[in-house]
This record gives structure tokens, C-alpha cells and sequence, in this order.
């Protein structure tokens, strides 16, 4: 007889197995253990596969001893979920009172459920712990068996309860608990923090206990929604429902840093770590804090082929064209991503309409091209970083609505996206440094010569994509820009440029929206934008997204924003008239190779075009470097510069080769 057999024991009819895999399906692989006992006779049996089903010898051992049910994917996918007692089994079976009306097995106290799983689910034996942390049973799904026949160890023979069918089911649709701690599938998170950064506190090297710095910053990152900004140096938090970033003032971070420091000696019984909130620690920890949530806030991470806008009650996402489709508008829910710090005051509705802004505010001071090329400019603002390098200037004289549409486009935008353009300051140590998280900046009411100031030709660099180095007040610290910015001016008069040597990239980048006066006195009402925010603010809103799609249309057709041909000539008359050195030499110089011309007959002739024209002249010495250089690169060797030029009864400097055009035509004087 095989020595596993115990000699005096009930050897039962070869039906046991029969009947227990008829219960449970012939794809059951069976397990025997010692009589009486939960010990497997045989080693490897968590390998055991269909094939040993076919052994009479194993059989036979079955059939005398206590028989067990392998688990998991050798049985066809076969689970338990072991209860140690009665209470567990309640509490399960009151969140899932269906799933319970399948095939039971029990012995002493509690029971075993089983089912059939479909689909994935956590494979292997896990404990179930409940609310108070007391171990009350195991999920069996693989390496482990459930004794469903033979004696208990107590001496109690095991029952299986067939009435029910055994049920097939998704993990999924099993309910655990609410307030059990472990359960299958669910991943404990404060192991993984031990995993990872190792147990909170540690034993120090004169005995007591150590604080962990690194674990209680990972704990806080794991629970909480919350950045640190590289670019400004602070703390940001995910405000769900809002769907934004909100600042973390420096105190509220400290706070929160306790109040984890409170909740680790609560739950671990570590009374001693309360003495640990000291500012010294708590500083200790924001800085591990900052290491492992640091991130370059500012860059959202934004799918290609569309746009984002936050309105207050929705995503708005503005679809780039394609082959495939048209510019389109589309609403989506708020996504952490997105980095929004922001969101308009304004709700977004797809049929709004504006009929007083357009009648009161844009028509009577625009004209209709001007109208359109304002609302793409505008929805521009709204779509995200000025990608096509413009500047915008809003200029006409006073009381032409020019600062009605600019507040109301600070409010449909989100205050705190914009901020005052300073160019007298842009050379200055931490000027840019207040642009970071900001996409607007904004000249209102500026003097003419605001864009003439030295510094005023960083706006090229602030607007052309270039990184920018910024230094905050306070440290010594250095971080990088991208020149991304919207930039709108608007100005009561015709603003002059600082052009040097750089004509065309101020034709590239600018765009003029003249305001005119129309002549009937523009009707003043105390916050008028606020009245038309709260009437037509979702109409408004529409009307520069519907913007934002005609340039996407525009910059898919052209490569950039399609101008009328008098919009070009205002910008190209702009810039030449800020250059009035070469807007001079381009109107009245020609060469000719029997002329001459002294220097100060040339500086005599450009003051006399610059008094014509109402231009703002050179000192004489820029007059002098400039002319010197145009006149080399436009004529080349046709004309001489030379020191010996009649000139008042004697002679000076010059040059040969070059004459005035005549006042009526293109022919030399």
C-alpha cells in the first residue's frame, strides 16, 4: 500500500473526486492533503496541471486523504474568496448580494465563495484585511488551495453547498468593503512608499527614533495634487472642481507639512514624532517636497493638432484644420495637464451672441476688415502662445473704444494672465522675471515713443520664441523664458519704431488696428465692460474663439494671418516712417555718377523731408553712422564716399556719384 495512505481511515467509494469535479467542472485540478489536516502530501503541487487528473496513483491519494481545489488558471480560472468568520462573510455579502447566490464550502466557522473568473484579475493568494486591520480571510487566485472535502483539523468535515450554480464573473464586478484595507486589486500604497523610499521613521545611531524626510515628502506627493514650479519657485495645487492651479502661499505649505507629520505619529502610534514639527524639519521636508515635485509648470501638455481655452464652466478645445477636417470647436472636461492658473469669467455657450459690442463698441471706430482682423488677433490671445510673433497695435485718438475692447479682453482672458508692458525697464535685472506664468503683456495709453526706447527692441526676442533668462528678486537663482508672449498696445497717437537694421522684422511681426473717430461723441458709461460682460459675456467669448478658427484657417491656407492689401501698406508705412533715415534715403536719393553731395547738404535735405512729414529726425551724428551704411549697401561702388567735396566755398566730406531726385519725378535734380 503507498505509504501516504493512512492505514484506519475511511476509504471511501472512487466517487469524491468524481463528485467534486462534477460540482466544479471537469477542468478542476485537485490537491490531496493529510487526513484531517491542511498539509499537501506532494511538493510542486502549485504546478500540477490537467494531466495529473489522468494518474491513477494520484487519484487514489485523493480519494483517501482530504482533497483541496487548486486555484487560479490551472482550474480553468477557479477562485475562492475564504471568510474566517460569519461578520466578514455579512459585510460582503451586503455589497454584493447577488454575487452571492454561487457555490459555498465551509467547514468549522465562515465559508468559502466561488467563481469562475472572466477576463484578468489578480492572480496569487492576498489576505483580507478589514477597517480595523484584523486579518478575516484570503483571496485565492493561483499557488494556493481550498480544502473542500475530508476532515478539519478541529474535526469537523467539510461541506460543499451546491444548490446555487457556480457563478461566472469579472473581477470587476466584485464590491469589497468600503473600509477594508487590503483586498485584491487594490494596491496598498503605503507599502509602495516603503518600497520606495524606505519606512517613515528610522532608528537612530544613539537609539530613538529618526524622521524620515524623504517618505513623509513622497506621501505627501502620492495623496496630494500638487507641483513645484521651477520657473517661479512655488507651489502649485489642482483645485478639482475648478479645474485649475492655485498658488500654495508659504504657510499653507508648512501647514500641510504638520499636519502629515501629526497624521504619521496618529497612525503608526509614534507618539515621539510630534516633537519632530519643529520649523527646522518642516523646512527640511518642503525641501524634499520640492525635489520630488518639481516640474517646468509652465509647459502644458497639450496633444498636437488643437488648442485649449479655459472658459468658467468648460474646456474649450479649438481643433487646428487639417486634410481631414475644418477648424472646429469643441468642449472638454478640465485635465491637470492642461496647467491652467486660470479661467475666464466667462461661460461658454455655443449659439451666444454680442449685438451691442459689435454695435456699440466695434462698429461706429472700425472699419469691417479691421473688425475681422481685430477678432482673430483676439482669438489668437485666447488660443495660446502668440506662435505667429505678432504685435499688436490699437491706435486712434481718445474716446474710439480702444480701452473697452482691451479690458474686456483682460476679463474674457483671466486677469491673471496678464500684465503691464514696462519697455523703459525691459533692460533692467528682473523685468522679465514678472512674466513667468503670464501670456499678455499689455501697453495701455503709451507715449509715441514708447516702442523707441533702447530696450523696446527685446520685444523681438519676447515675442520670436528665444529663451530668455530671468533672475527673481531675492535670489540668486536664474531660470529660463520661452519669448512666447501676446503683446498689445494701444496708444492714442501713430507709434514710432526703434529700427535698427531690422526693418523687416518689424514688418513681420507688427499688425495695426487703426480706431477712427466716428464723429458722434462715444457715449461714456461707468464700467461699461462690466455691463457687457454681465449681458453678452458668453457672446463676447464666442465671437474671439470664432476668431481663433478664421486665423487657423488663415495660418493652414497662408503660413500666417492674410492681411487686405491696405492693412500691409499701414504696417509697411510705419516702418518706414520709423526709419526716416532710410524712409529718406528710399524717397529723394538716386545715384548718379556727375553729381556729388556733401554730408551737410545730405543732413540739410533729410531735416527739410523729416519737418515735411511730421517724422521724428536723428541726432546729426545717427544720421551721419546710418546714412554711411545704406548708402554702401544699396548703391555699392556707384558711389564714393570721399573728404574732398565743394562745399561752401571749400571743400569736405561726401559723396560722389549720388544726387536728390527731382520733386516730380524719378530724375535727378
Amino acid at each position: 500500500m503507498n505509504s501516504n495512505i493512512h492505514q484506519g481511515l475511511p476509504q471511501g467509494p472512487p466517487t469524491r473526486v468524481a463528485k467534486i469535479r462534477e460540482i466544479f467542472g471537469h477542468g478542476t485540478v485537485l490537491v490531496p492533503t493529510k487526513w484531517g489536516t491542511k498539509k499537501p502530501i506532494q511538493k510542486g503541487y502549485t504546478e500540477f496541471g490537467q494531466e495529473k487528473m489522468s494518474d491513477p496513483q494520484h487519484i487514489q491519494l485523493l480519494e483517501n486523504n482530504n482533497i483541496a481545489i487548486l486555484t487560479g488558471p490551472k482550474s480553468g480560472n477557479l477562485v475562492s474568496i475564504d471568510f474566517d468568520d460569519d461578520a466578514a462573510f455579512e459585510q460582503f455579502r451586503a455589497c454584493n448580494p447577488q454575487l452571492c447566490s454561487t457555490i459555498k464550502s465551509r467547514a468549522s466557522r465562515g465559508c468559502n465563495l466561488w467563481y469562475r473568473l472572466k477576463g484578468e484579475y489578480p492572480e496569487g493568494v492576498s489576505k483580507l484585511v478589514n477597517e480595523s486591520e484584523e486579518e478575516i480571510g484570503e483571496w485565492r487566485a493561483g499557488r494556493g488551495i481550498t480544502i473542500v472535502d475530508g476532515q478539519h483539523p478541529e474535526g469537523v468535515t467539510y461541506q460543499i453547498f451546491s444548490s446555487d450554480p457556480l457563478l461566472e464573473v469579472p473581477f470587476g464586478d466584485i464590491q469589497w468593503p468600503e473600509g477594508w484595507v487590503k483586498v485584491p486589486g487594490r494596491v496598498d500604497p503605503f507599502n509602495d512608499l516603503v518600497e520606495e523610499f524606505g519606512p517613515p521613521v528610522l532608528e537612530g545611531k544613539q537609539g530613538g527614533l529618526q524622521l524620515n524626510e524623504s517618505f513623509v515628502a513622497g506621501w505627501i506627493a502620492t495623496e496630494r495634487e500638487i507641483l513645484y514650479a521651477l520657473e517661479t519657485q512655488q507651489f502649485f495645487h489642482y483645485e478639482e472642481p475648478e479645474g485649475i492651479w492655485m498658488v500654495m502661499p508659504n504657510q499653507i505649505v508648512k501647514k500641510l507639512i504638520a499636519d502629515y507629520l501629526g497624521r504619521l505619529a496618529r497612525e503608526n502610534d509614534l507618539d515621539t514624532v510630534h516633537f519632530k514639527k519643529k520649523a527646522t524639519v518642516i523646512n527640511s521636508v518642503r525641501g524634499q517636497l520640492e525635489a520630488e515635485v518639481a516640474c517646468e509648470f509652465y509647459r502644458a501638455i497639450t496633444p498636437q493638432g488643437w488648442r485649449s481655452f479655459a472658459a468658467n464652466n468648460t474646456k474649450v478645445a479649438l481643433i487646428l484644420p487639417s486634410d481631414e477636417m475644418q477648424a472646429e470647436i469643441c468642449e472638454l472636461p478640465f485635465f491637470p495637464g492642461d496647467r491652467l492658473i486660470a479661467k475666464s469669467c466667462v461661460d461658454y455657450e455655443v449659439n451666444a451672441t454680442c449685438p451691442r459690442f459689435h454695435d456699440e463698441v466695434l462698429a461706429p471706430f472700425l472699419k469691417p476688415d479691421d473688425i475681422r482682423l481685430l477678432q482673430k488677433m483676439f482669438g489668437l490671445v485666447l488660443a495660446g502662445d502668440n506662435e505667429l510673433q505678432k504685435i499688436l497695435l490699437l491706435e486712434g485718438p481718445g474716446g474710439t473704444s480702444k480701452g473697452v475692447v482691451t479690458r474686456l479682453l483682460d476679463q474674457i482672458l483671466g486677469s491673471k494672465l496678464v500684465t503691464e508692458l514696462r519697455t523703459d525697464h525691459l533692460g533692467s535685472r528682473f523685468e522679465t522675471s514678472r512674466y513667468r506664468g503670464k501670456r499678455l503683456l499689455a501697453g495701455r495709453d503709451v507715449d509715441p515713443d514708447f516702442l523707441r526706447s533702447s530696450s523696446a527692441t527685446r520685444l523681438k526676442a519676447l515675442t520670436g520664441g528665444d529663451r530668455l533668462s530671468t533672475e527673481s528678486k531675492n535670489s540668486n537663482e536664474f531660470e529660463d523664458i520661452e519669448g512666447v508672449f501676446h503683446v498689445i498696445i494701444t496708444s492714442n497717437s501713430p507709434l514710432l519704431l526703434r529700427v535698427d537694421e531690422d526693418a523687416s522684422a518689424w514688418k513681420r511681426r507688427l499688425i495695426i488696428v487703426p480706431f477712427h473717430d466716428s464723429g458722434q461723441p462715444f457715449k461714456i458709461i461707468q464700467k461699461f465692460e462690466e455691463e457687457l460682460i454681465r449681458e453678452e459675456g458668453p457672446g463676447i467669448l464666442k465671437w474671439m474663439l470664432d476668431g481663433a478658427l478664421l486665423a487657423f484657417s488663415d495660418i493652414d491656407k497662408y503660413g500666417t494671418i492674410a492681411l487686405t492689401p491696405h492693412q500691409e501698406a499701414r504696417v509697411d508705412a510705419r516702418v518706414r516712417a520709423s526709419d526716416s533715415v532710410a524712409f529718406f534715403a528710399d524717397e529723394c536719393l538716386v545715384p548718379h555718377n556727375e553729381r556729388e553731395m556733401s554730408s551737410q547738404q545730405l543732413l540739410d535735405a533729410y531735416s527739410g523731408f523729416c519737418e515735411s512729414l511730421g517724422l521724428h529726425a536723428v541726432t546729426q551724428a545717427e544720421f551721419y553712422r546710418k546714412m554711411k551704411s545704406i548708402i554702401e549697401s544699396r548703391f555699392g561702388d556707384s558711389v564714393r564716399r570721399t573728404e574732398n567735396i565743394h562745399c561752401d566755398g571749400g571743400r569736405g566730406r561726401g559723396y560722389r556719384g549720388l544726387t536728390l531726385k527731382s520733386r516730380s519725378s524719378e530724375e535727378p535734380q
